[in-house]
């Protein structure tokens, strides 16, 4: 990132408004391995486009890498083309993460991967999820989540989730997951 927020600064200084940059990660995400570290990055440049002038383009070859491949990357990005991912996970101001779209039983597994991926939340650690724009989640994927998080000795904030969530966590003990009203 220190190289990013030089050339960054550069720009401005040059005159600029920011700097955008485009790059084809095709390659970096084959190895399984790099994938996971691929999926770590693209979060921490997400997180450093919202306190800096820069903006990244990721370009994908879905015809070498399939869509399956692709669309499992596709949620950490803000923007795709057509819907890769029934949710997207990005950066957001004062949360580990801001989760959108729909997680339900058929995706969950997914979520917690990528939540995985990007260290959300970190072992032993209290984190935050935005859930404002979050859609739906069904009572199996919050019964999933719980798992993760209490794998991780953690506990999860889910703030401003779905009318439906205080209800379904009312049936059930999740004793990792929290609840944090609108504020």
């Amino acid at each position: 990132m220190i190289d990013l927020a030089a050339m960054t600064q550069d720009s401005l200084d040059a005159g600029y408004t920011g700097l955008r940059m485009m790059a084809n990660g095709s390659m970096r995400v084959v190895d399984p391995r790099r994938r996971a570290r691929f999926v770590r990055y693209e979060h921490l440049v997400d997180r450093f486009c919202l306190d800096h002038a820069f903006t990244g383009l990721c370009a994908l070859d879905v015809a070498a890498l399939g869509d399956g491949l692709v669309a499992e990357l596709g949620c950490v990005h803000a923007l795709t083309h057509g819907e890769l991912s029934p949710f997207r996970l990005s950066a957001a101001r004062g949360a580990a993460a801001a989760l959108a779209g729909s997680v339900d039983a058929f995706c969950v597994a997914h979520l917690v991967e990528t939540l995985r991926r990007i260290g959300v939340p970190r072992p032993k650690e209290r984190a935050v999820l935005d859930a404002t724009d979050l859609e739906f989640i069904d009572f199996r994927a919050l019964l999933e989540l719980d798992r993760y998080v209490t794998q991780q000795g953690s506990n999860l904030v889910l703030r401003s989730p779905p009318d439906m969530v205080p209800r379904l966590m009312g049936l059930v003990d999740l004793p990792a997951l929290r609840l944090e009203p609108p504020g």
